[in-house]
């Protein structure tokens, strides 16, 4: 039967919500750090070739990508453990 397969067992889930909430309690405050150090690379290389148009667009272009790709990652980590706790209560 569905309900007895290996992946559904008791403690196979905790194990599973466990350590999924452990990268999340990781990931969160990694990518936060992580997205303030790209916010001043940004800074310091817009005010090194800022007078460049070219390189001000290609800055723009890849900095709101890899901000955007940031904040989805932390929100997605941000609302496990939301849901984590949730499930707790």
């Amino acid at each position: 039967s569905p309900m007895n397969t290996p992946a559904s067992h008791p403690s196979r889930i905790s194990a599973i919500r466990f350590w999924s909430t452990a990268i999340s309690f990781i990931a969160v405050p990694l990518f936060a750090g992580l997205t303030a150090y790209e916010v001043n690379t940004i800074k310091e290389t817009l005010a090194a070739y800022g007078r460049d148009e070219l390189v001000r667009s290609r800055l723009a272009i890849l900095s709101a990508t890899s901000l955007y790709l940031n904040f989805v990652t932390m929100f997605i980590h941000l609302l496990n453990l939301i849901g984590v706790m949730r499930n707790n209560n």
